[in-house]
């Protein structure tokens, strides 16, 4: 019989020493880069769950006018805060509803002018990254309104305005 617990006790300290842990949180991150737009030609939104106090978010915000173009400096934004977990937990439920299979009518879209919307989500260890051209360019077609909800709903997060982040002229209706 102490043959028997010695094992089993070892293999609980083991398993609780070096097992994996399971997050509750994921990051999230939210890049544009434009490839001609002055004000917000390159965003950068990051969402992180607060190690520390799991009630709140850490927010980061970076914008960036177009490199070169001279009176736009104001329009820069560089920013951090915290926000509630209330909007965030609908984050992470809209990213629940993406697809990949969603994503391969994308493949053979390129383009030159335009902008690339690139989401990021999961932990330091293990993410997946979704980066789509023009996203708001023919939306329903390419199947990306789930993706574009999801953009929208960061944007909206962080209170910035979806339309100057985003192309206007193409926002499905």
């Amino acid at each position: 019989m102490l043959k028997l617990i010695f094992p089993v006790v070892l293999f609980f300290i083991c398993n609780f020493s070096f097992g994996q842990t399971k997050h509750e949180w994921i990051d999230i991150k939210l890049n544009i880069k434009h490839s001609k737009r002055i004000p917000n030609n390159f965003v950068e939104i990051s969402i992180e769950r607060n190690r520390v106090n799991k009630k709140v978010v850490n927010v980061e915000i970076k914008s960036k006018p177009f490199k070169g173009a001279k009176g736009w400096e104001n329009s820069s934004i560089d920013t951090v805060f915290t926000a509630s977990l209330e909007n965030y937990s609908k984050i992470v439920e809209s990213i629940k509803y993406l697809k990949q299979e969603d994503f391969y009518n994308n493949f053979s879209l390129m383009g030159v002018d335009g902008y690339n919307a690139i989401l990021t989500f999961g932990s330091s260890s293990n993410s997946i990254t979704y980066n789509v051209f023009s996203p708001t360019f023919n939306t329903k077609n390419r199947k990306l309104n789930p993706f574009l909800e999801t953009c929208e709903l960061i944007v909206d997060y962080v209170d910035l305005n979806f339309e100057n982040i985003f192309e206007k002229k193409n926002l499905p209706k």
